[in-house]
């Protein structure tokens, strides 16, 4: 074994590396999230304030390592404990995106029941009904 010095150096250099990889794995994810349009102000504001508490989880593991192998689990771990919050973020902005897609077919197929002459005003709405209840199960799905 190397001198406590040594040891010393090589715990203080793992963590100064684990440091600086939570530091820009972190810095990455929220990028990611407040870049991505389809998400709205507080998602974002959630979702980076999940990271920020996943990374310094991370970083206060990281500087209570007692060795440098302990240093590198904690990144590990930080790193995949940060993934997991952009991993959501993508979700919850692919379930924006199709609730959006719904949102916008369900007001088109209205707008034609509405503009088609040959309907009766009774048919319209059990049409415009028919339209909403489905719109609204679809976003159930999306949203579970």
């Amino acid at each position: 074994a190397g001198t406590v010095t040594e040891e010393s150096e090589a715990l203080q250099a793992a963590q100064e590396t684990a440091q600086n990889a939570i530091n820009a794995a972190a810095e990455a994810a929220k990028n990611d999230i407040n870049n991505n349009a389809s998400l709205t102000a507080d998602e974002k504001h959630d979702l980076v304030a999940t990271v920020d508490e996943a990374a310094n989880t991370a970083k206060d593991q990281i500087a209570q390592a007692t060795s440098p192998d302990e240093a590198t689990e904690a990144t590990a771990t930080g790193e995949d404990n940060i993934t997991v919050v952009s991993d959501t973020a993508k979700l919850q902005a692919a379930k924006n995106d199709a609730v959006s897609v719904i949102d916008t077919a369900a007001t088109n197929a209205i707008a034609a029941i509405e503009n088609n002459t040959s309907l009766t005003a009774g048919q319209k709405d059990a049409y415009k009904a028919q339209i909403t209840n489905a719109a609204t199960d679809a976003k159930n799905g999306i949203n579970q």
